[in-house]
Formats: structure tokens, C-alpha cells, sequence
């Protein structure tokens, strides 16, 4: 178990160069456990479990922090959706500390790519599938605790059918879904856009 104010970092392998797997979401820590144990074999893995929500509103900046105090100097972060754009934020605020930066499926740092990305993805879902997720979201804004975590679930499920290609075998592991932590999280990256904060900051990653 980790120290009672960190967060806790699953390790796989034991030999080859370090790689630490940043999950998306935001709020879905253990969501890149299949891509370490793929891993595992050739590289020592590292998996931060990204803070959840119940203390003070989470922000980027502390799921920086967090990820600072637990990884070691010189791993190479391989990020996910938002696990990249959290990755790129890491990389700004410690230049140097990471050894290289692998961004899968980034996210998005202005409504214009947003709104490519949108129709990007109905494209890509389907009638069907596209009525799900809209009654989903709809679904979510009236949602709270475990029902707010299952439905924020079930959606993620959707946008990664969506978005993977040749996707790994689940291992079975459960993701644990924080929708709260969800929002909190992408309220703070949306304001960060908005201010110019990111991704102008992002000229320091070296």
C-alpha cells in the first residue's frame, strides 16, 4: 500500500528500460493494465494510479505533483488520451525529468480540434452506438456517486470501441472509475486552455 498521501504506482517486469503508463479519463486509473503486462516482458513498468477525488478539487497540476513525488528520474512516459495530455503537462513543469514522451490519441487544447474529434467519432460509432452515448451523457448530468462512477464506465467503454485499433485482451483487472474526479479534473484542464496556460507551457518540455 502506498504512504497515506501518495498515490499508489503498480509495478510489472523487473528488467529493460523504464516506462510509466499514464491512463485517460480522467478518472480511470488501471485502464492501461493490459498494455503493461503486453510490456512487461521487455521493460520494467510502472503504472501511477492517478489521485481520485474526496480531498480538495483535483487539478492538473496536482496529478503533476503526484506523479513528481512517485516516478523516478529518467522513465519514459507513455500517456493514453488524456495520459497524454497529463504526460505534456509533467513534461513542462519537470523539464528534463522524463526520458521521452510516447503520446497515444491525445486530447484535444482547443474547441476547433474538439469539434473535429466529435465528428470524428460519430462517424466511427454508428447509429446505435451514437444514441447510447448521447443517452449516456444525458443520463450522467443527473447522476452522483456509484451511479454517476457506472455510467462514466459504460461510456468509456463506448469511446474506446470507438477509438482503438487492434486493441489488447482485457486482463480482467476493474478499472476504478471516479466520475467526480472526472470532472473536477477536465474542469481544470478546460480552464487552463481558456487562460493560455496550456499547451503555450509546453515550449519548456526538453
Amino acid at each position: 500500500m502506498p504512504a497515506p498521501d501518495l498515490i499508489e504506482v503498480r509495478r510489472y517486469g523487473g528488467g529493460g528500460p523504464l516506462v510509466a503508463l499514464l491512463h485517460g479519463g480522467p478518472g480511470a486509473p488501471g485502464s492501461m493494465v493490459s498494455l503493461a503486462w503486453e510490456l512487461a516482458g521487455g521493460f520494467t513498468v510502472l503504472e501511477p494510479l492517478q489521485r481520485r477525488s474526496g480531498g480538495a478539487p483535483l487539478t492538473v497540476a496536482r496529478h503533476v505533483e503526484d506523479l513528481a513525488v512517485v516516478l523516478p528520474e529518467g522513465a519514459a512516459l507513455v500517456g493514453w488520451s488524456w495520459g497524454a495530455m497529463l504526460a505534456l503537462s509533467f513534461a513542462a513543469a519537470h523539464p528534463g525529468r522524463a526520458h521521452s514522451l510516447a503520446l497515444v490519441g491525445c486530447g484535444t487544447y482547443d474547441a476547433a480540434d474538439r469539434e473535429v474529434y466529435e465528428r470524428a467519432l460519430v462517424m466511427r460509432l454508428g447509429e446505435g452506438s451514437l444514441r447510447r452515448v448521447e443517452e449516456l451523457r444525458r443520463r450522467m448530468a443527473g447522476a452522483a456517486g456509484a451511479q454517476g462512477d457506472r455510467l462514466l464506465a459504460a461510456l468509456g467503454r463506448l469511446m474506446e470501441e470507438a477509438q482503438a485499433y487492434d486493441a489488447l485482451p482485457e486482463t480482467g483487472d476493474p478499472v476504478r472509475v471516479d466520475r467526480q474526479g472526472h470532472e473536477e479534473t477536465w474542469g481544470d484542464v478546460l480552464r487552463l486552455q481558456a487562460e493560455g496556460v496550456e499547451p503555450a507551457a509546453f515550449a519548456a518540455i526538453t
